[in-house]
């Protein structure tokens, strides 16, 4: 039996994402959230230094736990049953990244979000195939949650059937929010963003075409987060692919 049902899948398909619960331990999660503090640039019992603290990217002392929590408990498997068995290979380590409170309470919905791997500086493209975001600690609403606009990934993926992959460039980066936010509503309409919230071990998988941002942090914590993606073994054959299904691919959301 797979770990996902025929009508989450189906979701997924329809919306461009998937949030699952009760997915990974919380002995695991904690002693992640431990071993980043180690790289945090604040007073872990003080939460005023909090505030607009930095890195965004925390180093960890123990960084073999982010690989466990995708590997060993079923997050990579449920990309891995979507996009079918032995199909993909990471675009990157799994990698923390944190969203400080802001010390406002002046809370409201990102302008604009953008697509990873479009738009960059050297004019090249980056993108990959299905991405799991994990929450390490409880995200409430207005906590600098991530972001989705739904149904986006479908409408990314009908542009470019008609539009260079490199014709989403510099031109619309969106001036209102921070650098290298590519403001998508300049080309696609967008539906309003969903921040999608839960408790720690909450995990979200979302299509690599899905408009995404994060929320702003009004809350006293810290948001963390494990972002990880990943890319078809045969990236460099389907890169530039624009099937009219966009689900040509995926075997497993197709019945293989």
């Amino acid at each position: 039996m797979g770990l996902l049902t025929h009508d989450e899948k189906q979701f997924f398909k329809d919306n461009g994402y998937l949030v699952k619960r009760d997915v990974l331990p919380q002995a695991l999660l904690e002693r992640a959230v431990d071993g980043l503090w180690h790289g945090v640039w604040a007073d872990r019992s003080d939460p005023q230094t909090w505030v607009n603290a930095e890195p965004k990217k925390p180093e960890s002392s123990d960084p073999t736990l982010h690989r466990s929590i995708v590997y060993d408990y079923g997050v990579f498997d449920m990309a891995e049953e979507m996009t079918g068995k032995g199909r993909l290979t990471e675009w990157a380590e799994p990698a923390p990244l944190f969203r400080y409170p802001t010390g406002t309470d002046k809370w409201s919905k990102p302008s604009g979000g953008h697509v990873d791997g479009y738009g960059q500086k050297d004019l090249t493209v980056a993108g990959f195939t299905i991405a799991a975001t994990v929450y390490l600690c409880d995200i409430k609403p207005r906590s600098g949650g991530f972001c989705v606009w739904p149904g986006t990934h479908a409408k990314m993926a009908d542009y470019f059937k008609s539009h260079s992959l490199l014709s989403v460039n510099r031109q619309f980066l969106d001036p209102d929010e921070p650098p290298n936010q590519i403001h998508m509503g300049t080309i696609i309409d967008l539906p309003d963003p969903m921040e999608i919230t839960g408790p720690a071990g909450t995990v979200i998988f979302w299509h690599g075409l899905m408009v995404h941002s994060a929320s702003k942090n009004c809350s006293r914590n810290i948001r963390m987060g494990l972002f990880t993606r990943f890319k078809w073994k045969n990236w460099n054959e389907l890169q530039f692919e624009t099937p009219d299904d966009m689900w040509e691919y995926w075997e497993g959301l197709n019945g293989g």
